[in-house]
């Protein structure tokens, strides 16, 4: 499995930054072959605004598209995700990450099921 998922924020306001992520992944091997694409825009907030070392709290949506490249059928989901996590600033525009969450998609009723189209 091979996956790719950078992401990017900047702050808005003292504390709160916005960004987002882009998402690649590819699985094949022994099971079914599949590529999913994830957008993933999210919102976040800063405990503390200053000190190299910067809690915070971060909530995001969830786009995704995947292709079951074994018989064209592709499914589609949507959802959201909360987590919390601390930064530590490398200079002001790098950071070190440390981030636990959890997130959850809803896909197509007949996402891995039979396309009867």
């Amino acid at each position: 499995r091979v996956y790719f998922n950078p992401y990017a924020a900047v702050f808005a306001a003292n504390k709160l930054a916005v960004g987002g992520a882009l998402g690649l992944e590819r699985e094949g091997g022994d099971g079914p072959d599949y590529t999913t694409f994830s957008l993933k825009p999210l919102v976040r907030y800063y405990f503390n605004d200053g000190g190299d070392a910067r809690f915070f709290g971060q909530f995001n949506l969830a786009f995704e598209s995947v292709s079951n490249n074994d018989n064209d059928n592709d499914y589609n989901g949507f959802g959201a995700g909360l987590g919390v996590g601390l930064d530590y600033f490398l200079n002001p525009h790098v950071a070190l990450e440390l981030f636990l969450g959890y997130e959850t998609i809803d896909y197509d009723d007949d996402f891995g099921g039979d396309d009867d189209d």
